[in-house]
């Protein structure tokens, strides 16, 4: 979907809301869209979950926007992202903008855009409001597919975060909605050519009891791959 080079866009990535191991794969989609004259990055790079965003920043040329997060209960990151765009979009210089999220907060700033004359596009992961998604023009979903071993390493590092998970049994569901919350891995068990949850965590090494209802997971460190 290649446009003129007088199509000029603008990246705005939500940095809280998307891992940086996908900037590439951004940039490449960015650049598809026309000529790419702005690129940004918003969140609180001071936390240590935003570090590795630092890297990828420096060689793709995208400036951070950094925001301190003195409450909970508001997001600094969004909110600067969309005064940010509003700003921009007033220019009138951009004809396109590319927002690097599955945020549904950011439904009405694509509408924004949309009404002044401008092409809003969103990115992210596939787990993303139905009304966001129908207020771009066209809304790119990163695959976040990672190999056995990833997977099983994001495991525990999530059993890292809570000690007291170490060496106990938790149910199959429990551990997947862990997983599916903390969106670093895949817990969709077909995208793996598996049949369900507790077939990828057999294939990742762990033991699962799948004759006791509900399903068992033993979180210990399991076998080599």
């Amino acid at each position: 979907m290649s446009q003129s080079p007088t199509h000029h866009t603008v990246l705005l990535i939500d940095a809280e809301n998307i891992s940086h191991r996908h900037a590439p794969q951004i940039l490449r989609i960015a650049k598809s869209i026309g000529s790419l004259e702005l690129r940004k990055a918003y969140g609180d790079f001071s936390r240590s979950h935003l570090q590795s965003w630092r890297e990828p920043m420096r060689r793709h040329d995208i400036r951070p926007h950094s925001n301190y997060r003195y409450s909970t209960e508001k997001n600094s990151a969004d909110q600067a992202l969309i005064g940010d765009a509003q700003f921009i979009l007033g220019t009138g210089h951009f004809h396109a903008f590319l927002i690097a999220s599955a945020d549904s907060d950011f439904t009405g700033l694509a509408h924004r855009i949309a009404a002044a004359g401008a092409v809003p596009y969103g990115i992210g992961s596939a787990r993303v409001n139905t009304t966001y998604r129908q207020a771009l023009k066209r809304y790119f979903e990163i695959p976040h597919i990672p190999t056995i071993k990833q997977f099983r390493e994001a495991i525990f590092d999530c059993q890292r975060r809570d000690p007291t998970s170490h060496n106990v049994d938790a149910p199959v569901e429990s551990l997947r909605s862990t997983m599916f919350h903390l969106n670093r891995v895949s817990t969709v068990a077909r995208d793996y050519g598996l049949s369900d949850f507790a077939a990828l965590l057999e294939s990742a090494g762990f033991e699962v009891s799948s004759d006791r209802r509900p399903a068992i997971v033993r979180l210990r460190v399991p076998p080599p791959l």
